[in-house]
């Protein structure tokens, strides 16, 4: 009984402040408790089979028992090893991924999945809150100012922290992820990727596309407050505008809408299971056109936004954003990724078109009314 009764009590020992006082899940934890509990398990078996009528049958049983037992577990290890090797790949492809948007050691890498990312990326990780936390949120700002520092976060289920909300965000292709860089970095992995067009070692993409970057509206607001600020006015001058989607056949869809400018987004509101709210589901990428006012002329000029927009499902954000803006109810909620804002007008007698797109400057392209080329500007 002793024999029996110490190694429960040592497992049950181990085993209770893992279950009880520990708030996340890591069975290893438990394999010295299951290595104790086996010595008890092993003795009682054994007095089983010598206090059997037929030993021999009972051992029998007891083997195919096992048997079973390493049989089930192999089939187990087999899947785990397959998931494992799937998982892994996809950690290697967000590497990669961040490498090609100049991530080089010295680098930081925060956010979902940072610590194994970030050990195939050749970087160092850093958590400002949950079970890896190493940092604070100052030092984690001073690093990003000094080292390539990308901030991971699952695509379409999380908007950045409250000091990431102006970083540029990258989709990471063949992966669950987009990497934000903040601003200065992100400018210089814009000005290398266009360097590349120019010589051409790299094709250009265009700003409806799932691999182009995003970023807030207050990112915009950050990187040109100027423009952002007559955009803004632009859209506010009028309660309607016109919205751009994608049909299920691709084919584009275009109907009215209003916007909404809230806490350093823009936010697009929608009656329950609208055709324009399903095809932001099936597909989110967008176009919304100020309306241009009265009149035939574009004196006060054409403002074009355009990116992804995400739904926007938790309670707490909804009721917030209903408080704020009290539309009819029930209701529809996405917040916008910009990837791209345009500016038409006619000035002096020419059309220009500013666009400007995250971590690059305006650029500005004139054409006058005669057959000369267009001047390209920035």
């Amino acid at each position: 009984m002793p024999l029996t009764l110490l190694p429960i009590v040592c497992a049950a020992a181990l085993a209770l402040p893992y279950l009880l006082l520990i708030d996340y899940s890591a069975p290893r934890f438990l394999m010295p408790s299951y290595a104790l509990l086996a010595l008890p398990i092993a003795g009682l078996v054994f007095r089983a089979v010598r206090a059997a009528r037929s030993p021999q049958h009972l051992a029998v049983a007891l083997g195919v028992i096992v048997t079973l037992h390493l049989a089930s577990q192999f089939v187990i290890l087999d899947h785990t090893a397959k998931q494992s090797d799937t998982t892994t790949g996809r950690y290697r492809t967000a590497a990669q991924g961040l490498q090609r948007l100049g991530l080089r050691p010295p680098c930081l890498v925060t956010g979902d999945r940072a610590l194994p990312i970030a050990y195939h990326a050749g970087c160092s990780s850093a958590q400002t809150s949950g079970n890896n936390r190493s940092t604070t949120l100052p030092s984690l700002l001073r690093r990003a100012a000094r080292e390539p520092t990308a901030l991971l976060l699952r695509r379409g289920q999380a908007r950045p922290p409250s000091y990431a909300r102006t970083w540029v965000g990258y989709p990471l292709p063949g992966t669950e992820w987009n990497a934000y860089l903040p601003p200065d970095q992100a400018r210089e992995s814009e000005a290398a990727k266009s360097r590349q067009e120019t010589s051409g070692n790299g094709a250009s993409m265009g700003a409806m596309t799932t691999t182009y970057p995003t970023t807030s509206w207050a990112g915009f607001e950050a990187a040109e407050p100027t423009f952002a600020g007559y955009a803004q006015d632009r859209f506010r001058r009028y309660r309607h505008h016109v919205l751009a989607t994608l049909r299920q056949d691709g084919s584009p869809r275009v109907t009215p809408l209003e916007v909404t400018f809230l806490s350093g987004e823009l936010w697009l509101g929608m009656m329950p299971d609208s055709r324009k709210a399903l095809d932001l589901r099936r597909d989110p990428r967008f176009s919304v056109q100020a309306n241009p006012g009265p009149g035939d002329g574009l004196t006060e000029g054409d403002v074009r936004v355009s990116g992804r927009a995400v739904e926007v499902t938790d309670p707490e954000a909804v009721a917030r954003f209903a408080e704020a803006v009290r539309p009819p109810e029930p209701f529809h909620l996405f917040r916008t990724e910009v990837t791209e804002v345009v500016h038409t007008a006619s000035e002096n007698g020419e059309m220009v078109l500013r666009t400007w797109r995250p971590g690059r400057p305006v650029q500005v392209v004139r054409r006058g009314s005669d057959d000369s080329p267009p001047r390209v500007e920035g």
